[in-house]
């Protein structure tokens, strides 16, 4: 009979039952380890129970106060709950250890949540320090739509113009994975521009 045991190894997770929230209480009872909190508090994040998954977080960063995952989930948990607020000082910590984790996904999450808690100008200010440091196609769209917010038109087009001139020379694996991003982009611009004739004409 043949084995195929050496073929089951390198798949065996994608087909492991995922652990439930009860089996993750258990085990942090059992042994209250940084990792073991981190899993729980995150289960529960993913399950909508905020308050609970941003104790846990809180209670693993007053282990390792270092930890990008845990101030990530931390601040996730504290937007999740609309406490926008108490998620900024965390996701700056993040930004400060670690400036492009998770995709700059927290540098993305702190001008929401600097947007969120009307912190408006500091928002402009952050993102348009994350477009010097990361001039990306989905970076430059985010800093122009918050700036189209706070009717700076004239910035936005500009950054949009300037997004789709980059993309037009960006490598064409590029071009294949941000199409849809290039387009919502042209029409952003399209509208501002069409805004802007609009208002000329009155």
């Amino acid at each position: 009979m043949l084995n195929f045991a050496w073929l089951k190894a390198p798949f065996a997770s994608l087909f492991k039952k995922p652990i439930s929230i009860g089996e993750l209480r258990f085990k942090l009872e059992e042994t209250p380890s940084f990792d073991n909190k981190v899993a729980l508090a995150q289960a529960l994040h993913d399950k909508d129970e905020y308050e609970e998954s941003a104790a846990l977080f809180e209670e693993a960063l007053e282990t390792n106060d270092t930890s990008c995952e845990a101030l990530y989930g931390l601040a996730a948990s504290r937007m999740g709950s609309n406490d926008h607020e108490q998620a900024i000082e965390p996701l700056k910590r993040l930004i400060a250890l670690e400036t492009s984790y998770r995709e700059y996904d927290g540098w993305a999450k702190l001008a929401h949540a600097l947007w969120q808690a009307e912190r408006k100008e500091e928002t402009l200010d952050s993102l348009a320090e994350l477009v010097k440091i990361s001039p990306r196609l989905a970076h430059r769209m985010l800093y122009a739509y918050f700036l189209t917010e706070e009717q700076h038109r004239d910035a936005a087009q500009e950054q949009l113009i300037t997004a789709i001139q980059e993309f037009d020379y960006a490598p064409k694996y590029l071009k294949r994975h941000n199409r849809r991003v290039i387009k919502r982009a042209q029409e952003m611009l399209k509208q501002l521009s069409a805004s802007a004739t609009s208002e000329e004409k009155r």
